[in-house]
């Protein structure tokens, strides 16, 4: 099994302090409930408290874990921002749209959020990596021009 995170972002719905996601299948809704501590831990089991990692990629890679992916790869995670200052301060953002993203609404014009840590992030993505690893498993990252380096990057044409 493959799962390319670009797809899972897509289907959870971030709330402040929680991710839904509607399970057909099962006819069930299930919240994802999150831990909050001073350092982030990588959760295989989903049903315990998650922890952010400070982006919404590596509450991602739990959840792909969590059902048992073997591969992830990752498309679109630039890792790099257009606006620079303090991580974690909460803005007003001004801009018209957000160039930061993968869609210019994803932080509309107006609304409160938080600079983002990309160390945090990536001291979260060290530990979904070694966590995959030891389970003989593996995230990849296909992202063109993308500046995180914690993932072995693969060419972008070559996923099939």
């Amino acid at each position: 099994m493959k799962v390319l995170v670009y797809d899972l972002i897509f289907f959870i719905r971030i709330y402040y302090c929680f991710y839904y996601f509607n399970n057909t299948s099962q006819g069930s809704t299930h919240y994802l409930r999150f831990g909050f501590g001073i350092t982030d831990h990588f959760q295989s089991d989903i049903t315990q408290s998650m922890y952010t990692g400070g982006t919404v990629t590596f509450a991602t890679l739990q959840l792909a874990y969590y059902m048992g992916f073997k591969e992830v790869i990752i498309i679109g995670m630039d890792h790099n921002f257009v606006e620079k200052g303090r991580p974690n301060k909460t803005e007003i953002r001004t801009a018209d749209k957000d160039e930061s993203h993968c869609h210019p609404d994803y932080f509309p014009k107006g609304i409160k959020w938080q600079l983002p840590n990309l160390y945090r992030s990536e001291i979260a993505y060290a530990l979904a990596r070694k966590a995959f690893e030891n389970d003989g498993r593996r995230i990849l990252d296909a992202t063109i021009g993308g500046k995180c380096e914690v993932f072995k990057k693969i060419n972008f044409n070559s996923i099939n």
